[in-house]
């Protein structure tokens, strides 16, 4: 015999499936055109949305792609898995499933990324390179003893070079594989590290 949903699910998969409709909605025409252009009429009429449902979950575009981009890249760097063996420098500042992603949607990531991209995703995106790479100096570089300012000014650095090379290999139609700049990556910021070692 068959349940019918509870009233409290029936809701829940509403909600979800407008956002998502929302959600999509932005993404795509994001692809389509400048960010700045892109109002929240039109994205209520590729969703099929009224404006009074847009406003119960959002406060306006920024927020909906906030809320979508942010989680996504949040996923993405939670899959970064550091190298098992331990050895001091081995898989820190790996972003490699980060790229992935971004080479599976590089219209997408070109466009909230690129030279014309748009800034508070750029933001949202250097605010989790500062949070992942002060980790994995943690983490690999337990040996390196920087003080407050030194360390800051060390993390803004690999942070803006890696959002840089991030821009330039996204506008450039990615002139190389996502494991090659990985790789470039990770050794331009281990040497930046090895020369604070002590000693």
């Amino acid at each position: 015999m068959s349940r019918s949903p509870s009233p409290k699910s029936t809701p829940d998969r509403r909600i979800q499936k407008t956002r998502r409709a929302l959600q999509d909605a932005l993404l795509t025409l994001i692809v389509e055109r400048r960010y700045d252009k892109i109002t929240v009429q039109d994205i209520l009429d590729r969703a099929n949305v009224g404006r009074s449902t847009f406003y119960a979950h959002y406060r306006d575009k920024d927020d909906l792609l906030l809320g979508d981009f942010a989680g996504a890249m949040q996923h993405m760097f939670a899959e970064v898995c550091d190298d098992a063996t331990g050895e001091v420098g081995a898989g820190a500042f790996s972003i490699l499933p980060f790229l992935k992603h971004a080479q599976a949607h590089l219209h997408l990531y070109r466009a909230l990324l690129g030279t014309e991209g748009i800034e508070i995703v750029k933001q949202g995106l250097q605010e989790a390179l500062y949070a992942k790479f002060q980790q994995d100096i943690a983490h690999h570089f337990p040996t390196v003893s920087l003080d407050v300012t030194a360390q800051e000014m060390t993390l803004h650095y690999l942070t803006g070079a890696a959002l840089a090379c991030i821009t330039w290999w996204l506008d450039a139609d990615m002139p190389c594989p996502p494991e090659v700049l990985d790789a470039m990556l990770q050794k331009r910021n281990c040497g930046c590290l090895a020369d604070s070692w002590p000693g």
